[in-house]
């Protein structure tokens, strides 16, 4: 009795060798977390979609490189302190645009001057 052949989309198959190249699991791990056999079946996929393992090099530049990308939560928070800093800003902004044209109506329609004038008496 044979055994069924399992298949993995191209997709997927390109996903487990890059994660084998680019981690330090075993071949014998990745088998057993994605559930196949045979002893070629890795390298045959290395090799169809053109991968290489990445030198000593690289890796540690992978290393540093996903550290400096994963965001610690300090800088959430105050990523979203900026946010709501910009939010309130803006807000301010046209409350003085607001503001500003209302005192502009009111010195054209009122005839009152309520700004003050430059040099004014002291």
């Amino acid at each position: 009795m044979k055994n069924k052949v399992k298949r993995f989309p191209d997709e997927l198959a390109h996903q487990i060798a890059l994660e084998y190249l680019t981690t330090d699991i075993s071949q014998s791990e990745i088998k057993k977390k994605y559930g196949f056999t045979g002893a070629m079946t890795l390298y045959r996929w290395i090799s169809k979609f053109g991968l290489s393992k990445p030198s000593d090099k690289e890796l540690k530049l992978n290393k540093v490189m996903k550290k400096e990308q994963a965001k610690t939560a300090k800088e959430l928070k105050f990523e979203e302190e900026i946010a709501s800093l910009k939010k309130e800003l803006e807000l301010e902004k046209l409350r003085t645009l607001a503001l500003s044209t209302l005192i502009d109506v009111a010195e054209r329609d009122l005839k009152i001057s309520i700004r003050k004038k430059p040099g004014a008496k002291q």
